[in-house]
């Protein structure tokens, strides 16, 4: 029986997106937690947090420093929910700020450098509250470090990938295209495998 060349398209396996999705959401989780930590351990501190030196400026700026990277992320998770929502993406993405590559990549540096900057506000809050031995401080150095770790990985996670395309694609590949696509557009495309098959029923046409 004659055998018959077709085309099949493929998808191309990519863990960019998932990959990027699970970071984002431990990183929220981290905020959270880390929050909620520290929300309770000052409310229960046996000391007056305005009679400890430092302390109330160290919490104002870590408190803020929550708030901005939880707003950031969830500006950036809300756009990306819409685009998927509208009917045609391609276009939708045009009007995306927060999900364009150098946006995304430029806030999350400057986020990471934000957490690095102040990290001994949060050492003095740590110290401060190191008498108490409650199970729940220990989620607060925790949190604190897996927060920079997240950020960390984001940056790492984003500049391999451009990394990765530059080398397949050349320098010319770094043009407006790639910085103000959303971010990860040029991953999961599709790739033409070529596969030989027998086609029966071609074959059998083909006789008649």
């Amino acid at each position: 029986m004659p055998s018959y060349s077709r085309t099949i398209i493929l998808p191309r396996t990519s863990y960019f997106h998932p990959l990027r999705l699970g970071l984002k959401a431990t990183l929220v989780a981290n905020l959270l937690v880390l929050g909620h930590v520290l929300l309770t351990t000052s409310a229960s501190a046996p000391i007056p947090i305005h009679l400890i030196p430092l302390l109330p400026k160290a919490l104002s700026t870590l408190s803020a420093l929550i708030f901005l990277t939880l707003l950031w992320i969830t500006f950036t998770l809300i756009e990306n929910c819409d685009v998927h929502t509208k009917s045609c993406p391609k276009e939708a993405e045009k009007g995306m700020v927060f999900g364009k590559t150098w946006v995304e990549g430029g806030c999350q540096m400057i986020v990471l450098a934000f957490w690095l900057r102040y990290w001994k506000d949060a050492e003095v809050i740590m110290e401060s509250f190191s008498h108490q031995l409650a199970r729940e401080f220990v989620l607060l150095p925790l949190t604190f470090f897996s927060t920079i770790l997240s950020l960390i990985l984001l940056n790492l996670h984003l500049l391999t990938s451009i990394v990765l395309y530059t080398k397949r694609e050349g320098l010319r590949g770094l043009n407006s295209e790639l910085w103000c696509g959303k971010t990860g557009w040029w991953v999961g495309k599709v790739q033409l495998d070529q596969v030989v098959i027998p086609d029966v029923e071609q074959g059998l046409g083909e006789k008649q």
